[in-house]
């Protein structure tokens, strides 16, 4: 496999030892840790010191009332977490990544129609904006950037599964309920994951804010009735995914800076995977592959099944990819490095470093400046963005 041995390097930014999660799982010492015990420190060519500090005064959860938010640390994952022997907090907020799927395999259709995929996935820091208040009257309300009905909101759908979890299991007495609120930045129908992140996070604050203590397996296994992309988000670290979403390999990758690109339209999930011409028999690679490929800073492995029926059904996605490539070949990077992620829009090209990524945006917000007259194929208006990998 070409994992674009060319560029492989070495990370460049001082490498910690990974520490143990209060949950018994390791994540990768560069900077995003979970929402209940938040460690953000900048790298020598990482966060930017500004957004570090941001990170870790959001991710230490606002407290009302007595009472530390820092689970007990547990080195069985099966096991929940000890309760702490003070009140838990009343109120919590933390920002919630994007993810890029850096490549995503369709590998075969279950009878019940869940489509089997493999794929890469990373967090990056395109962040919305979560707070969640404890609501004593049982009413779970959603306030902030809303643009579809209340009841189809992934966040809310996810505390309501959390709390009917709960209340069937004995361990919700009373009718505790909560107010979401979410300023969004993660665009919508981008394939970045936007939604099935703010679903997760709910969980992770509501888990600890009801004073439930749920171990994080029990928290993935709620989360993948709700999407394929929440198991990933409630894992907290790089991984190589396979199944429906619930198999998950934790990986840690030297792949670190990206030009993430989202066109002006909104691509439904549904109609990409419903695609009668949609490749769903591609061979997996394997996870050796993945692990041969770890240290290869441009990532070049496998491709995106999903892409070609993007473009064909949005052409403004295929445009803005060819784009892209346009700029990879100026800069010298194997058109491999772009591809789309996860059913689209968005579109990245992965970059050696930051420099690199910077110059990699500057010149394709300059080649968008030249957009094709066809209205259904002109990229104005795209949001183009630079993007570190979180773990």
């Amino acid at each position: 496999m070409d994992c674009g041995r060319a560029w492989k390097k070495k990370p460049p930014y001082p490498v910690k030892p990974v520490s143990p999660s209060p949950y018994g799982r390791p994540w990768a010492a560069t900077g995003w840790s979970c929402a209940l015990l938040w460690t953000a420190h900048p790298t020598a060519n990482g966060l930017q010191t500004a957004l570090a500090k941001k990170l870790a005064r959001a991710a230490h959860p606002r407290q009302e009332g007595p009472g530390s938010v820092i689970p007990t640390a547990n080195s069985d994952p099966s096991v929940p977490i000890a309760p702490s022997p003070m009140p838990p907090p009343l109120q919590a907020s933390v920002q919630v990544p994007a993810k890029l799927n850096l490549f995503l395999h369709v590998t075969g259709q279950r009878s019940d129609g869940y489509h089997l995929l493999e794929s890469v996935f990373v967090a990056i820091d395109w962040c919305d904006q979560l707070e969640i208040t404890v609501d004593k009257s049982g009413r779970i309300e959603r306030e902030g950037d809303i643009a579809w009905p209340v009841q189809k909101d992934l966040a809310v759908r996810a505390a309501e599964a959390l709390r009917d979890y709960a209340r069937e299991h004995g361990r919700l007495s009373s009718p505790l309920g909560c107010r979401i609120w979410l300023q969004k930045s993660i665009p919508h129908g981008a394939g970045l994951g936007g939604g099935s992140a703010d679903a997760a996070y709910t969980l992770l604050l509501l888990n600890r804010l009801w004073g439930l203590h749920y171990p994080r397996d029990t928290l993935q296994a709620i989360g993948l009735g709700l999407g394929a992309d929440l198991p990933f988000f409630l894992a907290e670290q790089s991984a190589y995914v396979r199944g429906i979403g619930e198999d998950i390999t934790p990986i840690a990758l030297a792949s670190r800076w990206f030009v993430v690109a989202v066109p002006p339209v909104t691509v439904p999930t549904a109609a990409v995977f419903q695609d009668p011409l949609l490749s769903r028999s591609t061979p997996a690679i394997g996870l050796s592959a993945v692990e041969d490929c770890a240290d290869a800073a441009i990532w070049t492995l496998g491709r995106n099944d999903l892409e070609p029926v993007a473009c064909r059904q949005y052409p403004m996605v295929a445009t803005l990819l060819e784009a892209l490539r346009s700029v990879a070949e100026q800069l010298g990077l194997p058109r491999g490095a772009c591809r789309m992620s996860g059913s689209g829009g968005a579109v990245f090209i992965s970059c050696s470093g930051q420099d690199q990524a910077t110059t990699a945006a500057r010149l394709l917000r300059k080649l968008l400046g030249d957009t094709p007259e066809d209205p259904t194929q002109s990229c104005a208006g795209s949001i183009v963005r630079v993007c570190q990998n979180l773990f």
